[in-house]
C-alpha cells in the first residue's frame, strides 16, 4: 500500500507539472496577443492554399472567402495544384472569372518545386509566386471565418514578428469527430503554452502566416531539411532565426476542417505528426518522459491488481486534462465539448501508448505520397 502510494504521488507530480507548464504559458502567451488587439494594419496579404487532389473540397474552401471581411483590393487568393490527377485544377479554372484575386498555380514536377519534397514544395512555389507582405496559409479542406485576416494581421504591427498562427476547429457531428475536435484544441493549447516560455512545439499548417521579406532573409523551405511535419519546422525555422513567434486564441481566427474518417487514418495522421516531432528534439524527451511518468502508474498498479489507486490515477488524468482545456473552450466558445473530454483522454492515453512504437517506422503516406522521415 505505501508503494502504491508514493507511486500514485509521484505519477500525479510529474504530470501537473506539465500541465502547470502549459497552463501558465498559455495564459502568458494570450496576455502577449492581447496586446495587438487594436492594433489597425492593413498590409497586402497573400493567401495560398496548397492543393492535391481536392476536388471534393476546394470549391467550398474558396466560397469561404467571399465573406472574407478585408479590402478585396488588399489580399490575393493563391490554390498552387500541386500535380493533382483529379478535377482540382478544372474547378478552380471555373472560379477565376469569379473570384477577380483569385490566381492558379500548376506544378507538373519536382524540377518546379526545386527539388522540395511534399506540402513544403507546394508552398515555396506559392510564396515566390506572390505579392504580399504578409502570408496566410491554410489547406484546401478549410474554411475561414470572416475576421480571421483582420484578427491575425494585426500582430505584424509590430517589425520583429515573423510567424503568428492560430487555432483550428475540427468540425463533425460523429461522437469520432468530437473527439477529435477536443484532441486538436488540446494539442493546440500545448503549443500555444510552449510559445509562452518561448519554446516552439508545434502548430497546425492549415491555420498560419508569416512575413514574407523574413522567410526570404532565411531561405525558406529551401534552407529549411526536410520534415513530414513541415509547418513545425516553419516554425522553429522563424524561431532560431530571432524572429518572434506567437500564437494567437480567437474564435474569429480560427478556420474549421473537416476530421479524419476512421481509426486508419487517425493513426497515419497520428503516425505523421510523431515522425515530425522527433525534431523537437530534447523538448520531445521531456515530453514522452512525463507521459511515460504518468502509463508507469497505470502498469503498476494493472501488475499489483489495485484497481482503487488505477481509477484515482485515471481521474487525476482526467482532472489535468480539463484543467488544461477549460480556458480554451470557455474562450472559443465550445464549452459544450467538456462533455467528450472524459473519453477524449482515452484516446489521449492510447495515443500515448502506441505513438512511440510507431516512430519505428520511417516511413510516411501522404495525400498518396510516401516519404522517409529523418
Amino acid at each position: 500500500m505505501e508503494n502504491a502510494f508514493w507511486i500514485l504521488i509521484l505519477s500525479s507530480i510529474v504530470y501537473f507539472l506539465r500541465i502547470c507548464f502549459f497552463i501558465t504559458g498559455f495564459f502568458k502567451e494570450r496576455k502577449i496577443a492581447n496586446k495587438f488587439s487594436k492594433n489597425e494594419l492593413q498590409p497586402f496579404v497573400s493567401i495560398i492554399i496548397p492543393a492535391r487532389n481536392e476536388e471534393e473540397n476546394i470549391q467550398r474552401t474558396l466560397s469561404s472567402f467571399e465573406k472574407l471581411n478585408y479590402p478585396k483590393d488588399k489580399y490575393e487568393i493563391i490554390v498552387v495544384n500541386d500535380r493533382s490527377n483529379d478535377n482540382t485544377q478544372r474547378i478552380v479554372e471555373n472560379l477565376l472569372q469569379e473570384i477577380p484575386n483569385l490566381k492558379l498555380l500548376t506544378i507538373e514536377n519536382d524540377e518546379q518545386k526545386q527539388k522540395i519534397p511534399g506540402k513544403a514544395g507546394a508552398l515555396h512555389f506559392g510564396v515566390e509566386h506572390s505579392k504580399g507582405d504578409i502570408v496566410f496559409v491554410t489547406d484546401a479542406d478549410c474554411t475561414v471565418k470572416e475576421n480571421w485576416v483582420e484578427k491575425i494581421v494585426k500582430f505584424y504591427s509590430d517589425v520583429e514578428t515573423g510567424f503568428v498562427t492560430s487555432y483550428t476547429n475540427v468540425v463533425g457531428s460523429r461522437l469520432f469527430d468530437k473527439i477529435q475536435a477536443v484532441e486538436w484544441i488540446y494539442m493546440h493549447t500545448m503549443a500555444m503554452g510552449g510559445i509562452g516560455w518561448k519554446q516552439p512545439l508545434g502548430c497546425y499548417g492549415n491555420n498560419l502566416t508569416f512575413r514574407k521579406s523574413y522567410y526570404e532573409t532565411f531561405g525558406g523551405y529551401k534552407k529549411i531539411p526536410f520534415s513530414v511535419t513541415e509547418d513545425l519546422a516553419l516554425q522553429q525555422a522563424f524561431h532560431k532565426n530571432g524572429y518572434k513567434v506567437h500564437y494567437y486564441i480567437d474564435p474569429e481566427a480560427t478556420v474549421d476542417t473537416k476530421p479524419v474518417k476512421n481509426i486508419v487514418e487517425y493513426f497515419a495522421q497520428h503516425h505523421r505528426w510523431a515522425r515530425g516531432g522527433l525534431n523537437l528534439g530534447w523538448r520531445a524527451v521531456i515530453f514522452v518522459l512525463s507521459s511515460f511518468a504518468i502509463w508507469a502508474g497505470f502498469i503498476y498498479f494493472t501488475i499489483v491488481e489495485d484497481l482503487f489507486h488505477f481509477l484515482l490515477l485515471l481521474a487525476i488524468r482526467m482532472v489535468g486534462d480539463l484543467l488544461l482545456l477549460f480556458p480554451p473552450l470557455v474562450i472559443l466558445k465550445k464549452k459544450s465539448y467538456i462533455f467528450y473530454v472524459p473519453i477524449s483522454v482515452f484516446f489521449f492515453l492510447l495515443v500515448e501508448l502506441t505513438i512511440p512504437f510507431s516512430i519505428l517506422n520511417r516511413k510516411v503516406k501522404w495525400k498518396g505520397q510516401i516519404f522517409k522521415s529523418t
